[in-house]
């Protein structure tokens, strides 16, 4: 909470970076202005203990026209707090070419592929390859914008089939982005990394399940109870379907199964 208030502080120009009293220089400044405050990536920050929903609560409470649009994997877990679930982009189930490349998902892989290639389109014939490479990645945009760069390398129909077969880690070399957004498996590491050992333990033996699972399973199959899953649902490792069923991000659960197999007393699928 400290550290987030002391870089709101420096962010505001009101505070020196490093400095103390970032918390209270950050409600003086707010306390009568109409501010949108933006707080990206907070998981790691939330997992470090109540400081930051803390430090959060108070400074709604004292200045009453800030509002916070905080992004994280894991909820602040406040009262007053409305929760947005964020999936995939936009991609038609349908496999009308107009309407796949117009959509969110395509569109975003097109304009990331021209990036590397200018020269880059998809071809009638490659439209299917496209739509199965974002379905792959569940449209997630990160996956979306490595499987983009590597058009350089693999024609679309070398992408689908090595995401297809696992055999294919979407990576960039770009220095310009975060190492845990450099790859897909980075990604993953990094929001494994802030769980305890015991709770990855339990998430991995959730990837032994196909075609998603209900309360009952994940407790006799992997052991996590009710309170866990709900934990992981929070967290946005697991996600409930309508229909009640649970279910792990397909990309996740490829990696946390490769982690399962290299545990010799661990159950297989």
């Amino acid at each position: 909470g400290a550290a987030v208030a002391g870089a709101i502080a420096t962010a505001l120009g009101v505070g020196a970076p490093g400095g103390n009293g970032g918390e209270a220089a950050v409600l003086t400044h707010c306390r009568d202005r109409e501010l949108l405050v933006t707080l990206d990536n907070l998981e790691h920050f939330v997992n470090a203990g109540p400081g930051l929903a803390d430090f959060v609560a108070r400074l709604l409470a004292a200045c009453p026209r800030v509002a916070v649009l905080a992004t994280s994997h894991e909820r602040l877990g406040l009262a007053r707090e409305t929760v947005l679930t964020l999936t995939g982009l936009d991609l038609p189930d349908d496999t009308d070419a107009n309407a796949v490349l117009d959509s969110e998902a395509l569109r975003l892989f097109t304009a990331r592929a021209a990036r590397v290639d200018r020269s880059f389109t998809i071809r009638p014939a490659d439209v299917r390859h496209a739509l199965e490479i974002c379905r792959l990645v569940e449209c997630a945009p990160l996956g979306i914008e490595l499987a983009a760069a590597a058009v350089r390398h693999y024609s679309l129909a070398e992408l689908a089939a090595g995401l297809r077969a696992a055999t294919l880690d979407l990576a960039t070399s770009a220095a310009d982005l975060p190492p845990r957004h450099r790859s897909l498996r980075a990604a993953f590491d990094h929001t494994v990394a802030l769980l305890t050992v015991d709770e990855a333990a339990a998430l991995s033996r959730l990837s032994v399940f196909r075609g998603g699972f209900d309360r009952s399973a994940a407790s006799y199959v992997a052991g996590v109870s009710s309170p866990l899953l709900a934990a992981f649902v929070d967290r946005s490792l697991v996600r409930r379907h309508p229909s009640g069923r649970f279910g792990v991000h397909a990309l996740l659960k490829r990696f946390l199964g490769s982690a399962l197999a290299s545990q010799p007393d661990e159950p297989k699928a």
